[in-house]
């Protein structure tokens, strides 16, 4: 019993590595994508940028503003990681309820088509 919680254990610890691993790919993805308009984790989040305060506007525009929080503290301070977002990210980041992730997912499409 004790070997197979070991093994249980051990398959747990590879599943997490192997899910931080994925995370620091898509983020070096995304720094390599925006060059120098990545301000990923060398932002400090003391005060409320440009940046972020047009992605509070874009969420308040549709009365979804609660989730600003989340959307900093994950890194999603700039309008150029905003666009590149998917399901996923918007579940992974703290978006719990379907509806409000189909919800911003119809207005990130909306910002992409006003800026082609």
């Amino acid at each position: 019993a004790a070997q197979r919680g070991m093994q249980a254990l051990t398959a747990q610890q590879a599943d997490t590595q192997q899910q931080l691993s994925g995370v620091v790919e898509e983020l070096n993805t995304m720094r390599v994508f925006l060059g120098k308009d990545y301000k990923g984790s060398e932002r400090l989040l003391t005060a409320v940028t440009d940046d972020q305060n047009k992605i509070k506007a874009w969420l308040e525009s549709f009365k979804m503003d609660a989730y600003f929080a989340r959307f900093v503290r994950s890194g999603v301070d700039n309008l150029l990681i905003l666009k590149l977002l998917s399901m996923d990210n918007l579940e992974s980041i703290g978006v719990d309820k379907l509806g409000h992730r189909v919800q911003m997912l119809h207005e990130i499409a909306k910002l992409n088509q006003q800026t082609e």
